[in-house]
């Protein structure tokens, strides 16, 4: 293939989109740099008056290149990221944030289950020591010796495989993202700490010493607070829908009996399930005093 220069361009000038729009045209050509200036080079076949007449409408602004899909979805992607930024995600920080520390807790679990021991030891209600298959737990009265009291809230964020987080993830910026927007950050973190505080406890309670963890306690005590919330003030943006409501605990009901161990492979917290959903109702009956 033979190639001739077409035109003199200035150096300083960036003509990548001029370029883009040629290649979309389906007309080859390159651009080179000769002795302090841009060469256009077009082959014996191209078309020289179409190139000009691209590259005329071009400068006078008529064109410009056609994004491709790539770039439709890189536009369309940063505008939905700038509008969550600008939006849910600047009124419910703290939700995002727990929504991270989950995250980070689920790859603790995933470490420790490829061979990196110690980890999660350190999150679990009470500590453990690994030997062989197994793992001995230690005495909760010696973990408060210890003063070890993140373990009062750590488990919330341990998760047991990718769909145990993003179930709960789901559930937690549904009801969290909104209850944080109504009533602040401050009020929601204060909530989310006593709610982890009491599903851990109970969970405790309910099974003894075990590895146990999730969000799922913490999901099920805003479903409570919202429950009583919404009968007290008619706000459409904490509102449940009643058949998501009837699913939520109906799905507790069937931890409790045993009905869902009988479809998927581990122990359902049902402990931290309804100790989760009490505080919850406890937090919307002080709520709903304190606003009568």
């Amino acid at each position: 293939m033979n190639w001739y220069p077409l035109a003199q361009l200035p150096l300083t000038d960036d003509y990548s989109e001029l370029s883009q729009i040629l290649w979309q045209a389906g007309l080859a050509h390159r651009f080179t740099e000769e002795k302090g200036h841009q060469c256009l080079w077009l082959p014996e076949s191209t078309d020289a008056e179409h190139v000009k007449a691209l590259a005329e409408q071009w400068k006078a602004g008529l064109i410009v290149p056609k994004s491709t899909s790539s770039q439709r979805f890189s536009e369309r992607f940063s505008e939905s990221v700038q509008r969550f930024l600008t939006g849910p995600a600047k009124n419910a920080p703290l939700t995002i944030m727990t929504l991270v520390l989950g995250f980070l807790g689920a790859m603790v679990v995933w470490l420790d289950a490829t061979g990196t021991k110690g980890w999660l030891s350190l999150l679990t209600f009470t500590g453990f020591i690994p030997y062989g298959d197994r793992i001995a737990f230690i005495r909760w009265q010696y973990t408060l010796s210890q003063f070890e009291v993140w373990r009062l809230v750590s488990p919330a964020f341990l998760h047991f495989g990718a769909l145990h987080y993003l179930s709960n993830s789901v559930w937690i910026w549904v009801f969290g993202a909104r209850l944080e927007a109504k009533f602040g950050s401050l009020a929601m973190g204060s909530a989310l700490l006593f709610l982890m505080l009491i599903s851990n406890m109970a969970q405790y309670w309910w099974s003894g010493p075990s590895l146990f963890g999730g969000l799922s306690g913490v999901v099920y005590g805003l479903l409570g607070f919202i429950l009583v919330y919404q009968r007290v003030v008619e706000e459409p943006a904490v509102k449940v829908p009643n058949v998501l409501a009837m699913f939520m605990l109906l799905w507790l009901v069937l931890g409790m009996v045993g009905g869902i161990d009988l479809f998927i492979e581990g122990s359902i917290a049902n402990g931290a399930h309804l100790g989760g959903l009490l505080a919850g109702v406890a937090l919307g009956l002080a709520t709903r005093r304190f606003q009568t």
